[in-house]
């Protein structure tokens, strides 16, 4: 096991602790859903997704999150 696979698991576990913690949250699905696809991530193979699909994901999440935090969403 190296290093990246190690701390992928580890980013996975505490995105997937954020999202099992926003279940009470009123507006938790949003952020439950997210946080699940995020801890998802690491665990894809490189061979079945490409970079450019992964920015592509990551530019998306962090329009609608800022839509989110400035209240349009």
């Amino acid at each position: 096991m190296n290093f990246t696979n190690v701390f992928g698991k580890l980013i996975a576990f505490v995105f997937l602790t954020f999202g099992i913690l926003n279940l009470n949250d009123p507006d938790g699905i949003f952020w439950v859903v997210s946080y699940f696809i995020i801890a998802l991530i690491p665990f894809i193979a490189k061979d079945r997704i490409s970079d450019k699909q992964l920015r592509i994901a990551a530019a998306i999440f962090f329009f609608i999150g800022f839509l989110i935090i400035v209240g349009i969403g």
